[in-house]
């Protein structure tokens, strides 16, 4: 069983989502109910605190952020690449299988994919991105200026925090037309996000034109 340290609290792609990170902790603390003294839970570190206050009968292995080489952006991808390893190393698998692993280990398309690179520049498919929650830690992958593509339909999202993170990320922002994109440019009309910054679409083609 696996606690990370980044929870979404609600997702609004799966109807099913736990209402509060207090309610995950309580699913999976369910799970131990179901597991012999030898299983393992494996938990980030900065969790620690938490976890010593909780009665679990499981081994428990914690795991930090790790340097291995690898195509996956993000901070939040060496967290996961650190869960895995820890998985792994409990089954006694060498730490140089490992990082060659992780080292050729394709990205999932759409999910931060780089599929492009000219004049410098990086183009990246991040598509399954759906939710505010995800690109915020998403934008939060790169120390580089970004052209950043979003918006379009409204699935009734929060989009005050994603407009922050746009705000402080962002050096230009393209929206697709629709009412998503509408909620977002309130939110940044609010922060004073500079207007000659900021382009509304019709379709991709469009978009990238504007992008390159």
């Amino acid at each position: 069983n696996f606690f990370p340290e980044h929870l979404q609290p609600a997702d609004p792609n799966n109807p099913n989502y736990h209402k509060s990170l207090e309610n995950y902790f309580k699913a999976k603390l369910n799970l131990d109910r179901f597991q012999s003294k030898d299983g393992y839970f494996v938990v980030n570190k900065s969790l620690k605190p938490k976890i010593n206050k909780l009665k679990i009968k499981s081994k428990i292995k914690y795991f930090d952020k790790v340097n291995y080489r690898s195509r996956l952006a993000g901070d939040y991808n060496q967290e996961n690449i650190a869960a895995a390893a820890s998985v792994v190393k409990i089954l006694k698998i060498k730490d140089e299988i490992v990082k060659e692993a992780v080292k050729n280990f394709k990205p999932l398309e759409h999910h931060l994919e780089l599929v492009r690179e000219a004049r410098g520049v990086k183009y990246y498919d991040n598509s399954f991105s759906t939710t505010p929650e995800s690109s915020i830690l998403d934008l939060k992958s790169f120390d580089r200026p970004i052209i950043l593509l979003a918006g379009g339909a409204d699935k009734g999202s929060n989009f005050k925090n994603f407009s922050k993170t746009i705000k402080n990320r962002v050096k230009f922002l393209i929206l697709f037309k629709g009412q998503g994109s509408k909620k977002i440019k309130k939110e940044l009309v609010k922060l004073n996000f500079p207007s000659d910054k900021l382009k509304i679409v019709k379709s991709m083609k469009e978009a990238v034109k504007l992008a390159a």
